[in-house]
């Protein structure tokens, strides 16, 4: 699916960064992907019940509400999340993955725990 990026403004793009930041900050990634995977063919019906249910609450969250509910009722926005936080475990299980020097350095540390 080609998206036109030019749609996709700055709020968008916020919104979508500090949601997959949170969700795997969380370690929610496996529920939270598993989730917009099956909801992704009605998100546009289910922000629309938002506004409906939400409407009441709305007005006490600001705009943040209004923007998070336009936000992900677009499929393309629900798309783009899903491939940041993909995007954002893969970055994660880098940075924590052990170098095989750490892996050495840790058993020789092991070893003179013993002498």
């Amino acid at each position: 699916m080609s998206v036109n990026e030019s749609d996709f403004s700055e709020k968008e793009r916020a919104l979508i960064e500090n949601a997959a930041h949170k969700i795997v900050e969380r370690d929610m990634e496996f529920f939270a992907i598993f989730i917009l995977e099956t909801s992704r063919p009605i998100v546009w019906i289910a922000g629309e019940l938002g506004h409906f249910f939400l409407a009441a609450f709305l007005p006490l969250l600001d705009d943040i509400g209004y923007d998070f509910l336009d936000t992900f009722e677009q499929r393309s926005n629900v798309d783009r999340l899903i491939r940041r936080v993909k995007q954002l475990v893969k970055e994660k299980e880098k940075e924590e993955r052990p170098s095989p020097w750490d892996k050495i350095k840790s058993k020789l540390n092991f070893l003179q725990v013993f002498n």
